[in-house]
């Protein structure tokens, strides 16, 4: 009976879950810049809403893309004491808007030829690169490598 009981609550929340993303839908192709946002590699029709709302309709609050990186968590921070240096994640930042431009950008490796080309590149320094950890996220608590390569993209370079 209980199992029953939460495939019941289960079956709500899913159907929940579809009624809000059919309003984000619907709301984000009214919006004048959506079509821009959609457009970009890999945003698809979950990621397109999320990017649009990241960049907001002030476009000034941001003088440049590194004050979004700051605020958005992307932009790592590095530290000096005496003579050590590292690097490491930005912790003081909104989570959810930091999730939406990782997952943006994994989606865009096997997508995009310049996406793919960097991707390519880091891995052949031997840089730690990470990917979209399927299905959920990890927020930073936990690493997930990117366990095969990518499919080559076939975008034309010249785009």
């Amino acid at each position: 009976m209980l199992v029953q009981a939460l495939v019941a609550q289960l079956r709500v929340t899913l159907q929940a879950i579809d009624d809000y993303d059919a309003a984000i839908t619907a709301v984000a192709m009214r919006l004048p810049d959506y079509q821009l946002f959609a457009g970009l590699p890999g945003a698809g029709s979950i990621l397109a809403p999320r990017l649009l709302v990241a960049f907001g309709e002030q476009r000034e609050r941001y003088r440049s893309a590194a004050d979004l990186q700051n605020y958005a968590g992307v932009a790592p921070v590095l530290e000096r004491s005496g003579n050590k240096s590292w690097v490491h994640w930005r912790l003081a930042c909104p989570t959810f808007l930091r999730q939406t431009f990782v997952e943006w950008a994994g989606s865009t490796i096997p997508r995009s030829f310049w996406a793919g080309a960097y991707y390519e590149r880091q891995r052949a320094k031997g840089a730690h690169t990470t990917q979209l950890c399927d299905p959920w996220p990890t927020n930073g608590f936990a690493s997930c490598t990117a366990a095969g390569r990518p499919e080559r993209p076939t975008m034309n370079p010249s785009t």
